[in-house]
């Protein structure tokens, strides 16, 4: 398996739409955060605490749309998310829809385009990411994002209707040196997934340690496995040097 040639978005999506600042999961990690606070975005109680934009996100027109991609679908935005989903899709684009994610809000998504996801599954795609199985973990690097068991239940309810979501484990969270291979284990064992991307955190000196090596000789042949760009970036920053 060879590296992607694309980073960030463009690995996923060749256009991205976001409609407010800030974001209620709060990760450490985040780079979105990063760089929202170098042009002076950051809302005025904190991360934590979006802020709709004031102006509506150009809509592209017959591509491949992420949406969101810096920031999360949450109760507190589900109404205009959902106004925003209907015109991507509106406008001939496939979407991916990237999401730490709460079960309403993905059960109201899938109400509300259930016609789409019945008849024409190839324009709308799920993509959960879930870095760690321990909830300590997770609230050591996403405090405000959904639990473990929640974001299993969103694959859940998806596959109960016949929609095989992907995952991103990016990054992967796992605290033991070799904890990425109990979460990918989990994931192809007991869930219907399309695939699963691997990547590790950037921009941070909080992360743990990957064993990059005997991840990507153990995973490469496997057809479901997909591995990030910032896998091999990290892979290479710690002197493991991978195809």
């Amino acid at each position: 398996m060879s590296q992607n040639k694309k980073t960030g978005v463009q690995e996923w999506a060749a256009k991205s739409v976001n409609i407010q600042y800030g974001c209620e999961n709060n990760c450490v990690y985040c780079y979105a955060r990063k760089m929202a606070a170098r042009f002076n975005r950051i809302p005025k109680l904190g991360w934590e605490h979006p802020e709709i934009k004031t102006a509506r996100p150009p809509i592209p027109v017959n591509t491949s749309v992420m949406f969101p991609s810096t920031h999360d679908i949450t109760h507190g935005n589900l109404h205009l998310v959902l106004s925003i989903l209907q015109k991507i899709l509106g406008r001939g684009n496939k979407v991916l829809i990237v999401s730490k994610p709460r079960l309403e809000c993905i059960q109201e998504i899938y109400n509300q385009c259930r016609y789409c996801l019945d008849f024409h599954k190839e324009l709308v795609e799920f993509r959960f990411t879930i870095g760690t199985l321990d909830d300590t973990t997770r609230v050591k690097y996403e405090p405000g994002a959904p639990t473990i068991a929640e974001r299993y239940d969103c694959i859940k309810f998806l596959n109960d209707h016949g929609i095989e979501p992907s995952i991103s484990c990016e990054p992967i969270l796992e605290e033991d040196i070799n904890g990425g291979f109990s979460i990918i284990h989990s994931l192809l064992q007991y869930c219907k997934i399309k695939e699963i991307w691997i990547g590790s955190m950037q921009y941070c000196n909080l992360g743990p340690k990957l064993n990059y090596r005997a991840i990507y000789e153990y995973y490469k042949e496997n057809p479901k496995i997909r591995f990030k760009d910032s896998f091999f970036k990290q892979a290479k920053k710690t002197g493991v040097c991978l195809p």
